[in-house]
Parts: C-alpha cells; structure tokens; sequence
C-alpha cells in the first residue's frame, strides 16, 4: 500500500517541508471490498481497451493505456464527492482515456459507442442529420445514485484540443453554482 510522490524537484524549501509533513505522513488503509472495486475496475478499463483495440485496430481512439489508474480514481472521487453532498459532478478532458470515461464512469451504453465508432448515428430515428464531431470528442452526462445520493455526472465536450475544454467547465460549474444561489 505504499504510494510515491515526487516533489524533490521543487527550489522552495518551505514547499518541500509542507508537502513533506501533509504527503508523507498520510496513510491510506484499504479494506477488502476497496481492493475489490479497484481491480474491477482496473480489468473494466483494460478489458474496454482490448476490445477496441480488436474490434477497430485502425480506428484513432486515444487509448487509456498506462493510465487505467484513471477510472478507479474518478469513481472514489465521485463516491467521496457524494458522501459530501456535492450534488454535480463537472469533468473535462482531453481525448486520451475519454473512451474509457465515457464508457465506464458515465455509462455509455456500448451499442451506442460502437454504432459511432461504426461511423452511424447514436441519434435516435429521424435526427440521422444532426451534424456531430468526433468520436473522441463527445460528451456525455447521467445522473447515477451513489449509497442514497444523486449526482449529476457530466463530461464536458471538447471539439477543439488539449486544455480547451478548462474554461468551458469552469464557465459550466460558475452558471450553476449561480443558479443555486438564486
């Protein structure tokens, strides 16, 4: 259970103290049933990734591969967030993984998926000619109980690259902060 952190590289003194104290001195204690929901999902993540990898070898998709730590860690976040009451759930992303995203933390269904990647439409009947992006650009919402909490989980579309997307999820989780406040 031992996780490492580099921050060696930091010139501050008082910064390398702090982080030093608060980092090192943590200890993370995972039960049975923890362990076991990590490795589910670690297989769901790296099984996802095969699948694709043998169903559309030429397909561009932006594999997770090497990072499937991703999925397990956005599912304790958003466990934790609802544990604390945090009602929505704003994530923005570059491409690499957002497959494994869509598909894993916001449940895609996978016939939708693979009917995208297939180059049709995930658009139910007589929307055939809504123009669209990407595959791996897509968005995606749901709202998932978690224990006895709702939560609204939203990925953010991102058309364009890279940390694009940031100002757009900010600008996202702003309007309905403020909408609550009203």
């Amino acid at each position: 259970n031992n996780i490492g952190y580099e921050f060696e590289y930091i010139a501050d003194i008082e910064q390398k103290q702090w982080l030093r104290e608060h980092v090192e001195g943590q200890q993370v204690n995972f039960t049975k049933e923890n362990k076991l929901a990590i490795l589910q999902d670690l297989i769901k993540a790296g099984s996802f990734e095969q699948f694709l990898h043998k169903k559309f070898p030429g397909a561009k998709r932006f594999s997770v591969e090497g990072g499937e730590s991703l999925i397990p860690a956005l599912q304790e976040i958003i466990k934790i967030s609802a544990a604390h009451d945090i009602e929505n759930v704003e994530i923005g992303m570059a491409n690499r993984g957002r497959l494994n995203v869509l598909v894993n933390i916001l449940e895609k269904p996978l016939a939708q998926m693979i009917a995208e990647f297939k180059g049709g439409s995930s658009f139910p009947g007589g929307l055939e000619n809504v123009s669209g992006d990407v595959k791996y650009h897509m968005g995606y919402s749901l709202d998932k109980k978690i224990e006895d909490k709702e939560v609204h989980i939203s990925l953010a579309v991102n058309p364009s690259h890279l940390e694009a997307v940031n100002p757009v999820v900010a600008g996202k989780v702003r309007a309905k902060r403020d909408m609550q406040e009203e």
